[in-house]
């Protein structure tokens, strides 16, 4: 590798140092009439040309005796060691990290009633249905959905967190990336605004139902 990369700066010389002898030729050629040219001129671009091909016969030279050069068994011993080494070398696998927090009962509540584009588009039946009465109003509704809204306890944010770590671990051992996200917001609530189901999402908001938390807990 070594021998290969100085090879390559010597042609490069040479090739640089032909470019510059052939300009500087060109414009001596070009810079005297010919009819007019004096002899000291025609000498200068003789002599021009003749440091070109010497330039070029020594490139020539320099290129077949790095190919000639038999290479070392120690220096491709130790030339190839690394190489090898760097093929051999598993990829380290990407970190992933999911960013999540869990709110309060206040900050889950104002998140909840955030939602206006999920509320918009509400049919008589589903507030009917959700309400468990005839002709329930939006505002009936969003009364009953804050107050759904609970505060998590220490020992479910704690289980909450081994399962991420543990989420996050298994998307690294086989090599799954995540693409950009946002900040990810756990609520825990009752879900008797969704009619007892056990979690649904708003955007980057996971609501998660109290009692699939304490079933999750008794199992461990």
């Amino acid at each position: 590798m070594v021998k290969k990369k100085a090879m390559s700066r010597k042609l490069a010389a040479a090739i640089l140092s032909l470019m510059i002898a052939a300009c500087g030729c060109g414009a001596a050629q070009n810079g005297a009439p010919a009819a007019q040219e004096s002899a000291p001129a025609a000498q200068e671009s003789e002599a021009a040309q003749a440091d070109a091909e010497a330039a070029q016969a020594d490139a020539g030279a320099a290129q077949a005796d790095a190919e000639a050069a038999p290479v070392s068994e120690e220096s491709s011993t130790t030339t190839g060691e690394p190489d090898a080494a760097a093929a051999s070398a598993p990829e380290a696998p990407a970190t992933v990290h999911i960013a999540h927090r869990y709110a309060s009962k206040a900050e889950g509540q104002e998140l909840l009633l955030s939602n206006e584009e999920y509320y918009n588009g509400f049919s008589r039946n589903d507030l009917d249905y959700k309400m468990q009465k005839k002709d329930a109003s939006m505002e009936e509704y969003k009364a009953f959905a804050v107050e759904q809204v609970l505060d998590f306890t220490q020992e479910e944010m704690d289980a909450a967190d081994s399962l991420f770590a543990e989420m996050e671990k298994t998307l690294e051992e086989n090599g799954y990336t995540l693409p950009p996200l946002d900040e990810i917001v756990l609520i825990k609530t009752s879900m008797h605004e969704e009619c007892d189901a056990s979690a649904y999402t708003h955007c980057t908001q996971i609501y998660l139902s109290d009692r699939v938390l304490e079933r999750y807990l008794s199992d461990l």
